[in-house]
């Protein structure tokens, strides 16, 4: 899947949220490899920290799709984030 595949693949509903975990991984993913941070607040806000050398129309389409899937990237970090806690 590319960074411009434009298919919906949130409405998936009979996965059970498999479709919105995968566009999850997948953003955080290409994010990560950019040098992209993104945190959140765990209930609705997110941050994201861009490299100046990030071109402005990825950062854009980042702050666009991490805000149309922000349910299902906020149940990521707090995942990813989770592994560690005792």
């Amino acid at each position: 899947m590319s960074l411009h595949d434009r298919r919906d693949l949130t409405q998936d509903r009979r996965s059970g949220g498999t479709a919105a975990r995968a566009i999850a991984t997948f953003l955080m993913r290409e994010a990560q490899a950019m040098g992209i941070r993104v945190g959140t607040d765990g209930i609705d806000d997110l941050v994201m920290l861009a490299p100046v050398q990030v071109p402005g129309d990825v950062r854009r389409f980042f702050e666009r799709e991490l805000w149309a899937h922000r349910r299902a990237i906020i149940d990521f970090i707090e995942e990813e984030n989770a592994g560690g806690r005792a």
